[in-house]
């Protein structure tokens, strides 16, 4: 049966597709069929042989507990998301000429995943046909070729969390360095709008600037309607200092204080959104296999969606809050720790 015999004239002359289901080609084609269906299932199961040579490759600082532990958090969720099929570079254990040999070498690779400043420094030394993953730092890196997921919580979820708790709060109060945090001063002006935030910030060159106007927001802040939000940044936030005057402060007056830090929390602010380490290690798998198959569409910078939640029950209790045990599941770390 040649390919003429699949078509035949109508009475109009015209030609026409000749049904499957009619005489020799019905046969045919649902032998045809029949090979397919017994066929791509199995064309389907069988991994290619180079599949099982793909590596995810990742940069880390070579650090001691208790200091590594961040980061072999992160790195079991990249195992666990891989497969297993990871090359894994204390970066001060590796020259910059071997962490290009593992990156040009192996056709398969998938894009180096950073984690840590330091990496991510080392990583701005290489040329923009190499691309990266970065993460564990809260500082990004502008290049096209990196897509960097900042350790900053999300800022809808603090302000879904906040109004949870405390739904008769509409504006916030927050400091921002000069330079260091303007993308995530932008992306959190944009989320406040959209989550009924008023968000109020001031942007500070000094810690005694900081300490002005922290000074200025209490003494004039709307406990009922308004609270304050403490982004850590060394520049412009001081722990030995604007930190004790602010919580002794906002305890006097009932202001409502939440931070990003779990240290700031154990010390007595409300609460906080911090990463979830293992999470975040799947989530930079994720994106570096989107990369490398040409189909990540997401920001060059992001972030963090993996969080978990934390907050200080004593304070919690002196600010009115009642949080029973099924309330206080939802935390993953309760403060004062006993």
């Amino acid at each position: 049966m040649g390919f003429k015999d699949l078509f035949f004239k109508d009475r109009n002359g015209k030609l026409t597709a000749r049904s499957l289901l009619q005489g020799e080609v019905a046969r045919k084609g649902f032998k045809l069929f029949l090979c397919f269906a017994i066929i791509l299932p199995l064309l389907v199961a069988v991994k290619p042989v180079w599949a099982e040579k793909i590596k995810t490759v990742v940069w880390y600082p070579a650090l001691t507990k208790p200091y590594s532990s961040v980061f072999d958090e992160i790195l079991l969720g990249i195992r666990n998301h891989s497969k297993g099929l990871t090359l894994e570079i204390p970066i001060n254990a590796a020259s910059h000429a071997d962490m290009r040999h593992y990156k040009s070498n192996d056709p398969f690779i998938d894009p180096v995943i950073v984690l840590g400043q330091q990496a991510i420094q080392l990583a701005g030394q290489f040329d923009q046909s190499h691309q990266f993953v970065a993460g564990a730092a809260y500082h990004p890196l502008l290049r096209d070729n990196f897509v960097f997921i900042s350790y900053h919580p999300s800022p809808k979820y603090v302000y879904r969390h906040l109004k949870s708790l405390f739904p008769s709060i509409v504006a916030l109060y927050v400091v921002f360095g000069p330079t260091s945090n303007q993308w995530l001063k932008s992306v959190a002006l944009k989320e406040a709008q959209a989550e009924g935030i008023n968000l109020k910030y001031s942007e500070t060159r000094s810690l005694r600037e900081s300490a002005q106007v922290m000074r200025r927001i209490i003494q004039g802040i709307d406990a009922k309607k308004e609270a304050i939000w403490i982004i850590p940044d060394q520049s412009v936030i001081d722990d030995k200092v604007i930190v004790p005057y602010l919580l002794s402060e906002a305890w006097e007056k009932n202001v409502v204080v939440i931070s990003n830090s779990l240290a700031h929390v154990d010390r007595g602010m409300l609460f906080a959104l911090y990463p979830d380490n293992v999470r975040l290690g799947e989530k930079m798998v994720d994106i570096s296999r989107q990369i490398a198959l040409g189909r990540y569409k997401g920001p060059k910078i992001q972030a963090l969606d993996e969080l978990k939640y934390a907050i200080n029950v004593r304070t919690a209790k002196h600010l009115g809050l009642e949080l029973d045990q099924a309330r206080l599941k939802r935390y993953d770390l309760v403060f004062p720790q006993r």
